[in-house]
C-alpha cells in the first residue's frame, strides 16, 4: 500500500441512527460498517529512520 506499513483497519456496526438515516426505509444495517484505517509510513531524516501516522 504506497509504502505504508502496519496498516490496520477496525470495523464496528454502524447506530441504529446511522442506518435510519442513511437507508430510510431500508434496512442497510448488515451491509455497512463503520471503519477507522491506521498505517505507519516510514521517513528518513539525516540517514535516521522515523515513522509518522498515514491516513
Amino acid at each position: 500500500m504506497a509504502g505504508f506499513e502496519e496498516v490496520e483497519i477496525m470495523t464496528k456496526p454502524v447506530s441504529r441512527e446511522y442506518e435510519e438515516r442513511w437507508g430510510r426505509t431500508l434496512s442497510i444495517g448488515e451491509y455497512i460498517m463503520s471503519s477507522a484505517i491506521t498505517a505507519k509510513k516510514p521517513v528518513t531524516n539525516e540517514g535516521k529512520e522515523v515513522t509518522k501516522n498515514g491516513y
